[in-house]
C-alpha cells in the first residue's frame, strides 16, 4: 500500500501543526494522575521533553487513555492563551509528524504513552 504525504496549506483557518497544552485553567478532569497533576506546566513541559514521551490517560469520558492535542489556527492560539484558558507552555507537531508515528490510529500509542 502506498502511502502518501499529507497536504499542507497556508491559510489562516486550516493549522498544519498540533499542538499539546501542558497547562490548562479552568476545569480539569478528575481522571488525571495525581503524579501529572500535581505538576505545573513547565514541570509537565520538562517531563515531557525528558522522558520523550507524551503520557496518555483516560479523560473527559473518553473511551480509554488519550493523548489531547488540538489543531487550533495561530489566531486560536493567541485567544485560548489571551484570555487564560489555557497557559502559554506545550509541545507543537506537524501533522505530518504524528501521522508518520500512527497518531489517531485505535490502539496505537505514538507518543510512547
Amino acid at each position: 500500500m502506498r502511502v502518501y504525504r499529507l497536504r499542507t496549506y497556508d491559510l489562516p483557518d486550516l493549522a498544519d501543526h498540533v499542538i499539546h497544552f501542558t497547562g490548562r485553567n479552568g476545569q480539569r478532569s478528575t481522571d488525571v494522575p495525581a503524579s501529572i497533576l500535581g505538576l505545573s506546566a513547565q514541570e509537565r513541559l520538562l517531563r515531557i521533553l525528558v522522558d520523550q514521551r507524551i503520557r496518555a490517560f483516560q479523560t473527559f469520558g473518553a473511551g480509554g487513555p488519550v493523548v489531547a492535542l488540538t489543531e487550533s489556527t495561530k489566531a486560536a492560539v493567541t485567544t485560548l492563551v489571551g484570555e487564560r484558558r489555557y497557559q502559554p507552555c506545550g509541545v507543537c507537531f506537524s501533522k505530518q509528524f504524528v501521522f508518520d508515528h500512527h497518531g489517531g490510529e485505535p490502539g496505537h500509542q505514538p507518543f510512547g504513552a
